[in-house]
Formats: structure tokens, C-alpha cells, sequence
């Protein structure tokens, strides 16, 4: 059962952290010409999984692919599948529809729904079968890139969140490796939410710890040094990160930890016949 919940709760993790890669990534936006849409295509391994900083006592690495078309008007469709390399669980698959703007040049907003299909092993519950819908307002403020995020989790019980993100961009003012442009996108999070998800986990829980799943609190805060490398269409990313749960009940043996990521992407822009 923990092996289950562990497979819920880390769909939701990775639907959080792809909306966030959505919304700072405005770029796609700004250079696209009217006339142009955009596939990209990505993939990123993850050394160990984490849910709001919570790993379960497991250490558990996944492989993801995603699929985006971008149309120039912001609306996106995006297909998803997750290789979780733990004996115990199979490929998780996901779409997602969403709409991406600006409301002003410092401002943007970024909405979707996302619906993940598990494997025969998490049908419990209703976990193989779970949704997301979001929204994220973003805000360049000069001196950061900040965002609010409110996400619920669409399932049996449900949880709902707020994440605040803070983020500035730097970048190398010349070319490495012949024509690579390098940046950085140093970050601090932190997420408030209810934890009902461990209602569905196969924990047994008295009545005392239910009640406490449901009080809205702090669940986790982050810093991350995203390191990107740029050759045209092409990007790699590194993505480290300092992740800490917070207001862990004493059932569960999550702890703090350092969590590496690696993701490739490509952009293929398709014109639009006018």
C-alpha cells in the first residue's frame, strides 16, 4: 500500500513541476511570429521523486516523455508518460489541456487540466484515474520572476494547494561550446496545501491524524539552481534542488533531501498557412 501511494503522489509532483516549466517558459511566446505554432518535445530523468519534499523512505527515479503542441493563440495539448524504474510500478500516462498569455508585458497566466491513467497496480481508490487543474499568474517584477499557483487535486478525498514562486535569470553575455547559450534561473519555493492523499496511501490512520489531513498548512519550501544550455531549437537543462518537507506527521519517513534532474528538449516550429 505505501508502494501505492507513493505512485499517486508522484503523479502530482510531476504535473506541478511541468506547469512551472510551462510558465517560465514565456520565451516560446514572446519569439514566436503570428504566423507559427510550435512542437516541442521533451524528456527529463529524475534521480529520486519527491511530493512536496516527501519521499515516503523511498528513493525512486523516474524517466519522463512529454509531447506539447503549442498553438500561437496559447492554447496547448500535452501527452505525457512517466517510467517509474521501481519494480512495483508501471507506466503512468497523462493529457493535458491548458491555455498559456499574456494579460500585460510584466504579466502572464497560465491555466490547464491534466488526467493521468495509472497501471493495474495503483487502481485503489480511484488513484489510477486522477486530475489536475491549475492555475498560475506570473508577475516580472524587475528584480524577479515570482508566480502563484493553485492547483486542486481532482480525486477521492481531494487536496488543494497554493505554491509561490521566486525566480531571477541570468545569462553568459558570450557563446560556449561555438554557439550554446548558457543561463541560470536560481529559485526559492514554498507550498501550502491539505495532505488527505495519505488517507488513500494504506495508512492507518486514527482519528486525530485524519482531522490533521485535512488542515490547510506549510507542506514543503525549495531552492533550485536550474543550469540551461541553448543551441537553437535544442536545450538542455540540470536542475538541482534543496527540497523540505514541512509539518511531516511521525507515520511517515520522509526527510529533507538534494534532488538532481536532467531534461532535453526540442522545438520544432511549424508555419501556418495564412
Amino acid at each position: 500500500m505505501r508502494r501505492k501511494l507513493v505512485a499517486f503522489v508522484v503523479l502530482n509532483f510531476m504535473v506541478a513541476s511541468f506547469c512551472f516549466s510551462q510558465e517560465a517558459d514565456s520565451s516560446y511566446q514572446d519569439s514566436a511570429a503570428v504566423d507559427y505554432d510550435f512542437l516541442i518535445l521533451g524528456s527529463e530523468y529524475q534521480g529520486a521523486i519527491t511530493f512536496l519534499g516527501r519521499d515516503f523512505g523511498n528513493k525512486i527515479p523516474v524517466l519522463s516523455f512529454d509531447m506539447m503542441y503549442y498553438f500561437q493563440s496559447g492554447v496547448y495539448l500535452t501527452a505525457t508518460s512517466l517510467k517509474f524504474f521501481e519494480q512495483d510500478l508501471t507506466w503512468q500516462h497523462g493529457l493535458s489541456l491548458g491555455y498559456f498569455g499574456d494579460l500585460s508585458p510584466k504579466t502572464d497566466l497560465n491555466v490547464s487540466y491534466s488526467q493521468f491513467f495509472g497501471g493495474s497496480n495503483v487502481n485503489v481508490a480511484g488513484v489510477d484515474k486522477v486530475g489536475f487543474l491549475q492555475g498560475t499568474f506570473g508577475w516580472d517584477w524587475g528584480g524577479m520572476y515570482s508566480t502563484t499557483q493553485l492547483q486542486f487535486v481532482v480525486n477521492q478525498p481531494s487536496d488543494f494547494y497554493i505554491a509561490s514562486n521566486h525566480s531571477r535569470y541570468f545569462e553568459v553575455d558570450r557563446p560556449v561550446f561555438g554557439s550554446g547559450i548558457l543561463s541560470f534561473q536560481p529559485g526559492f519555493s514554498f507550498t501550502l496545501g491539505t495532505s488527505r492523499f495519505y488517507q488513500i496511501g494504506g495508512y492507518d490512520l486514527n482519528e486525530e491524524e485524519t482531522a490533521t489531513t485535512n488542515k490547510f498548512q506549510f507542506q514543503v519550501w525549495e531552492l533550485s539552481m536550474p543550469v540551461n544550455l541553448n543551441f537553437g531549437y535544442f536545450d538542455m537543462e540540470f536542475h538541482p534542488k534543496l527540497v523540505s518537507p514541512l509539518n511531516v506527521p511521525e507515520y511517515d519517513s520522509s526527510k529533507g533531501r538534494f534532488v538532481g534532474s536532467l531534461q532535453l528538449s526540442y522545438t520544432l516550429p511549424i508555419k501556418k498557412s495564412r
